[in-house]
């Protein structure tokens, strides 16, 4: 049976599980077949219906506190018949804090 090396990025808090992304297999004996895949990780999800028209989610590691950056912050504007999904900065990295959702910029 062959045994795997597993590399890629760990990224963790204090006393949180690790989460790996960008992983690469390696079987042994055959260095030269990588095979890459992301591993998902569990997100908390948190959701501000601040009124009909305007609702705010974040997605962060489990774990992440509110007041600490680690979430990735989308607002939902519906318009008449239409709905506008942006994000913080306008980008979907989880480097946000939740509690400063409604003084982000979006687009």
């Amino acid at each position: 049976m062959a045994r795997n090396y597993l590399e890629g990025t760990a990224t963790n808090d204090s006393g949180a599980a690790e989460v790996y992304r960008n992983v690469s297999v390696t079987p042994v004996g055959d260095k030269n077949a990588l095979v890459s895949a992301t591993v998902s990780a569990a997100y908390a999800t948190r959701v501000d219906e601040v009124s009909s028209s305007l609702t705010y989610v974040g997605k962060a590691v489990i774990g992440t506190a509110v007041a600490t950056a680690g979430w990735q912050i989308s607002r939902i504007v519906i318009s008449g018949t239409e709905t506008i999904i942006t994000y913080a900065d306008g980008e979907a990295s989880f480097d946000k804090i939740w509690n400063d959702r409604a003084s982000l910029s979006y687009s």
